[in-house]
């Protein structure tokens, strides 16, 4: 998996992040569109400086986990019910995105060299 593959993803993510922003201003839910968009620029800005700084040929799940647990620890703070502290299952779920979109990288680069090795 190289850097252009990952970075192609967060723009997925930022694309996703935008209709579902919408989507949310759009049935005025502006508290959670503020939430959403924070967690996305958070997600995707942290994720990008750590691919940057840290990649290599192998792609470490380090760098996802922790741009997901930052992002909800940043629109945690914003929850109008949050109690002010770092929960554990709380960043154990928000990581959740993070092993997915790993997963779904490498996945999609298995999927892909098998396919050029079939032609």
């Amino acid at each position: 998996m190289n850097q252009r593959r990952v970075k192609f993803s967060i723009g997925l993510i930022l694309l996703g992040g935008i209709i579902t922003i919408g989507g949310l201003a759009f049935e005025g839910n502006w508290p959670k569109a503020l939430r959403v968009s924070i967690a996305i620029g958070v997600y995707s800005g942290l994720l990008f400086i750590l691919i940057r700084r840290y990649a290599s040929g192998y792609m470490a799940l380090w760098p996802f986990l922790l741009a997901a647990a930052a992002a909800e620890i940043a629109s945690g703070w914003l929850r109008p019910d949050a109690v002010h502290r770092i929960e554990m299952p709380t960043v154990a779920a928000a990581s959740l995105l993070g092993v997915v979109h790993w997963a779904g990288l490498y996945a999609s680069e298995f999927l892909r060299s098998s396919i050029i090795a079939r032609k």
